[in-house]
């Protein structure tokens, strides 16, 4: 379920929900924070269209709540509050803020795709140490998939109603053509999207872009501007996992570092191609750490 953006700092109210609350989206009683301010359009809009009784949580998470459905992006100091709520009531104000947020941003619309993700590759140059995917060559376990099987899977997806394929693979260093890494992934590509040229491309993330260029001694810009010509549209935005080097020093040392990950993605908005963004959280950052994001 693609929902491409040219931001990779979203709003960090809906994250926060994203985070901390998922798994406890759906309220018996729906409770409506009491909102202190009477002027802004946002609020008059939900005003509108929830006329239900309002509450008080507490002053400062009250407040941190109001400014984010005035429009205002919150802190990392508010945020950091905001993550550490426990009470049911607080959480429970969260939740339907960000529902609100939702709402006046996209209303009831609800919009999918249908993918496929082919992991071309489990063999992997780094040893990141929450990844059971990844194998040395040689391993048990290892893969490599050669053009015939890339494409029988393509035309898998397409017969079962896929319009996009989501394409990554492990840092394999021996994934070259004439000694050379980019030809590979362009080859990849072009595997695709010559069986189904009207797919969309989800292919090769900010640690793939810098695997590449690192190998041919390119830039960030040519890899991605090849990728972009060969077809690719838009970019995922895996290896992010916690954008904060103490952590990434712990988990994996070997990535991209947070500059260099924000580096890239930034190179491919320039150029014009569209990223994800995705957090894996609940391991050992802090609340602190999950804002610096």
């Amino acid at each position: 379920m693609l929902n491409i953006s040219n931001q990779y700092r979203i709003n960090r109210i809906a994250l926060l929900i994203f985070i901390k609350f998922y798994w406890n989206l759906k309220l018996s009683n729906v409770m409506l924070l009491k909102l202190s301010s009477a002027k802004s359009p946002i609020l008059m809009y939900f005003r509108k269209n929830n006329p239900s009784s309002f509450f008080n949580v507490t002053p400062t998470v009250d407040s941190i709540l109001d400014r984010a459905l005035s429009g205002a992006d919150i802190t990392e100091l508010e945020g950091i509050i905001l993550l550490q709520q426990t009470d049911g009531a607080a959480i429970a104000a969260i939740q339907t803020t960000a529902d609100r947020l939702r709402q006046f941003q996209a209303g009831e619309t609800v919009t999918f795709v249908i993918n496929r993700n082919i992991n071309f590759t489990n063999i992997c140059e780094q040893h990141c140490s929450f990844c059971a995917f990844r194998r040395d060559q040689g391993d048990d376990g290892a893969y490599w998939l050669d053009e015939p099987i890339i494409v029988e899977k393509t035309m898998d997806a397409v017969r079962q109603g896929a319009t996009e394929i989501c394409m990554q693979g492990g840092l394999n260093p021996h994934a070259t053509i004439g000694d050379r890494t980019l030809p590979y992934y362009l080859q990849l590509v072009s595997t695709i999207k010559t069986a189904h040229p009207e797919l969309h491309l989800h292919a090769f993330s900010p640690q793939e872009v810098q695997f590449i260029a690192r190998r041919d001694g390119v830039s960030y810009a040519e890899v991605i501007a090849a990728l972009q010509e060969a077809g690719v549209g838009s970019m995922p935005g895996t290896a992010a996992e916690v954008l904060d080097d103490e952590v990434r020093r712990i988990l994996c040392p070997e990535k991209t570092t947070s500059a260099e990950w924000i580096e890239i993605v930034g190179t491919a908005h320039r150029l014009g191609m569209p990223t994800t963004s995705t957090m894996l959280s609940g391991h050992i950052e802090t609340a602190e750490q999950q804002m610096r994001i």
